[in-house]
């Protein structure tokens, strides 16, 4: 009989990523020898004053179209909506990019992203592929949780995730 420890248990010791995501906020806490530590804490506030429009008015292409000015061909973007969304966008691969950072430094052996399905679902989409492979789930989990709240709700999916894994090395 070997005195090493099963896959299950050991990977039980390893540490936990929650990355905890909602539309303006996201919140990356660890869990590792039964402590929870928050690591990393993110809030997307764009600095708006300083967007100030361009002066004059939006060439039109009157002539060339035969079209007037009030009428638009495709999907017209407001120019403030759409530099806000540029800058959404930046925000979350910022976020990725430092989780990915957090699970190569910490070792992580386990991912869990909490927060609203959709929320979890667009930031998956950008998280690079070293971190989607150790990514064990997700659960929806509310602003107002607590970290060990989030931390919590986790770890069944993680339970799963660790036993899957075993199950499928044996």
């Amino acid at each position: 009989m070997s005195n090493r420890p099963s896959s299950a248990s050991s990977n039980a010791d390893a540490p936990m990523l929650v990355l905890f995501v909602d539309r303006d906020h996201a919140r990356l806490i660890a869990r590792a020898n039964a402590r929870t530590k928050r690591l990393q804490d993110w809030t997307f506030a764009p600095d708006t004053a300083s967007w100030w429009p361009k002066e004059g008015r939006a060439p039109t292409a009157t002539r060339a179209t035969g079209q007037s000015v009030g009428r638009t061909r495709g999907a017209q973007r407001d120019p403030f909506a759409a530099r806000l969304e540029t800058h959404r966008r930046r925000f979350w691969r910022q976020v990725a990019n430092a989780t990915a950072g957090a699970v190569a430094t910490l070792d992580a052996q386990a991912i869990v992203l909490a927060g609203p399905a959709e929320a979890a679902r667009a930031l998956t989409d950008l998280l690079p592929a070293t971190v989607r492979r150790r990514l064990a789930g997700a659960v929806a989990a509310a602003a107002y949780l607590t970290d060990a709240a989030i931390v919590s709700k986790a770890g069944p999916v993680v339970t799963r995730a660790v036993r899957a894994r075993a199950a499928g090395l044996s």
